[in-house]
Order: C-alpha cells, then structure tokens, then sequence
C-alpha cells in the first residue's frame, strides 16, 4: 500500500507499506511527491487507487 503522507508539518513524504508488515517512510522536496507517486503507480499499477486520496488529515 501506498499513501501520501506529512512530514515535519508538510505534505512532502509517501509511506510505503510492505505486505511483511513493514513500512517505510519517503520524503522529498516540493512537488517532487506527487512525481515518486506517478512513477510507483506506473511501475506498480495495482497501487493506483489505494491509499493515495488527498486526505489533509492523515493523521493515524
């Protein structure tokens, strides 16, 4: 699963979580996000559609 996630109060991170129960945790800079997040639904295409809502407060 993937999801946009807040780092250091900012929209700029993705967290990866593997079927292991693993989970890691990226950031970027700026719009660089939502680009990573093009290319891991284009590389994996059944990751589209989970996790990635624009929810504003992900909070967990």
């Amino acid at each position: 699963e993937l999801r946009q996630a807040r780092f250091l109060l900012q929209d700029i991170a993705l967290e990866i979580f593997f079927q292991n129960g693993y989970s890691k945790l990226l950031v970027f800079y700026n719009s660089d996000r939502s680009k990573a997040l093009k290319s891991f639904s284009t590389f994996q295409p059944s990751l589209k559609g989970k996790g990635t809502t624009e929810d504003p407060f992900n909070l967990r």
